[in-house]
């Protein structure tokens, strides 16, 4: 099955589609940041890249070349995108073969050199490309600071290039709840497909250990049936795990599950985990979101809602009870983060609340990613009712980190 997702595509480190119209990174490395920038760059290429540098910026191809601002994604990186176009009428050689290719690299403003890109390469054996165009991106990590961005396309056919240079101001995320979350990564990265570059920082310092158990609904809402849809759960519920996985509690332990509603299954379980196993994240995604479906799975749909209702039943009945007596036995604390899009089960499904008798001992969230404002109902946060959660609402990555700024402060007077 060919789920064409970032997160998929980024947790596997495969290698992406080629498509004609646009390449994309092959290779990438990150450099020592005491590395002599220019000088470094001219010994890794079979070029006259330090003659190049040395003659400064220069267009001897017609280009346009976009370096948008810092974004800040759902995993809470922060990203700088830069495309690089070329229309194959502005080549000398339209119906032959082309051969271009691009070199990026980041450095401080004093030239030392701190990641590198390269080489990110188009061949073609002729004919147009799409829209006459021949795209090249690339979205560097970077955390705030100011930078100094060199773009360096050449073309092996005429043997032209261009040379550019670009000063970048990477600013701070404004009002952060976690100002201090960048201080274990690289300051710059051209990460393989994207990967993890080391560890963000997310602490929690509760007097009280913590039992934080993250439960992520991994199937598509089943009012849902569209590929787009299907790619946006995936990145976006993938990203918040790969967030939420980073929460560091001075005493307690982290563990994680994945659910298939549509086909009531666990699919996923890391429990204490101290990194996110993001390759069998990546299967159980696939698992639970493949287009084929056994008919005993399509049949019990109806069921779906009880299987999460007795799925959580299962995980919070000890703590009820128990109740009051676990707390003064100073047991830690049971912390559930349930993890879902917005989601209506079938029409005659049993969507009854828990059945809990009594208190539980544990505090509960459920933070539910919406695709659009449009995203209005949700049947999983009903059945969650008798825990009294706390529900957060998010649409983009700055209102998750936000989230998550209000479950730690909260966490954090226990």
């Amino acid at each position: 099955m060919g789920l064409g997702t970032r997160f998929l595509n980024m947790t596997r480190h495969r290698t992406r589609r080629w498509y004609p119209w646009l390449a994309v990174p092959v290779l990438a490395t990150t450099l020592d940041a005491q590395t002599d920038g220019p000088a470094a760059m001219a010994e890794l290429f079979e070029l006259p890249v330090g003659e190049w540098l040395s003659d400064g910026a220069v267009e001897e191809l017609r280009w346009d070349l976009d370096v948008d601002n810092a974004e800040l994604r759902m995993d809470q990186r922060l990203v700088l995108p830069l495309t690089a176009r070329v229309r194959t009428e502005d080549l000398e050689t339209v119906n032959i073969e082309r051969d271009l290719t691009v070199w990026s690299w980041l450095t401080d403003p004093e030239e030392r050199l701190l990641a590198y890109s390269g080489p990110v390469r188009y061949t073609s054996g002729g004919g147009p490309s799409r829209d006459g165009e021949i795209v090249f991106t690339l979205e560097p990590v970077v955390t705030p600071g100011d930078y100094r961005l060199w773009v360096l396309l050449y073309d092996a056919v005429s043997g032209r290039h261009n040379l550019a240079r670009e000063d970048i101001e990477v600013d701070t995320i404004d009002d952060d709840p976690f100002p201090e979350s960048f201080a274990q990564v690289p300051a710059a990265a051209f990460p393989e497909e994207d990967a993890l570059v080391g560890d963000l920082t997310f602490p929690i310092e509760s007097a009280r250990a913590l039992e934080i158990e993250l439960i992520a609904v991994l199937s598509m809402p089943e009012h849902r049936s569209s590929d787009t849809a299907r790619t946006r759960h995936i990145d976006n519920v993938g990203d918040a795990l790969r967030f939420l996985s980073q929460l560091d509690p001075a005493r307690g332990t982290v563990s994680v599950r994945g659910l298939d509603l549509v086909r009531r299954e666990v699919v996923f379980e890391q429990p204490n985990l101290e990194r996110l196993d993001l390759g069998g994240l990546a299967d159980a995604f696939e698992s639970a979101n493949a287009q084929s479906i056994s008919l005993e799975a399509l049949a019990g749909r109806l069921e779906n809602p009880v299987f999460f209702r007795e799925y959580v039943e299962g995980h919070v009945v000890n703590r009820v009870a128990e109740g009051i007596e676990v707390a003064r036995r100073d047991a830690p604390l049971k912390v559930l983060i349930f993890v879902s899009g917005f989601s209506r089960f079938a029409d005659g499904a049993d969507r009854s609340e828990l059945e809990i008798d009594g208190r539980c001992d544990c505090r509960v969230y459920h933070v539910r990613i919406r695709q659009s404002i449009r995203d209005l109902f949700d049947e999983v946060n009903g059945i969650l009712d008798p825990l009294s959660p706390r529900t957060l609402n998010v649409l983009s990555p700055k209102e998750l980190r936000n989230a998550i700024g209000q479950i730690v402060e909260d966490l954090e007077r226990f």
